[in-house]
């Protein structure tokens, strides 16, 4: 799932795999956009894609992306990324 690719990417990152941790955020951004072109409403995943486009360096079009999930879920399409522990 996209959010699996997300949260691997970031893993693979951590451990030095610079290359597989790009490809994995790369699936992460293609499959949130599918899911956000099955459905533009859809919160969580336009905010994902949004998460990834940040990672990959696209500020300003991932800030677009974030504040409009931000703002059609009333602030919570991010708590379902926060990481706690």
């Amino acid at each position: 799932t996209a959010t699996a690719h997300y949260f691997r990417s970031i893993a693979l990152e951590s451990l030095g795999e610079e290359e597989r941790a790009l490809r994995d955020l790369r699936r992460a951004y293609f499959t949130f956009g599918d899911l956000v072109f099955e459905n533009e409403n859809n919160a969580v995943a336009r905010y994902g894609r949004g998460l990834s486009l940040q990672r990959m360096g696209h500020q300003e079009e991932a800030e677009q992306e974030m504040t409009r999930a931000t703002a059609n879920s009333e602030g919570h399409a991010s708590n379902f990324f926060e990481i706690s522990g």
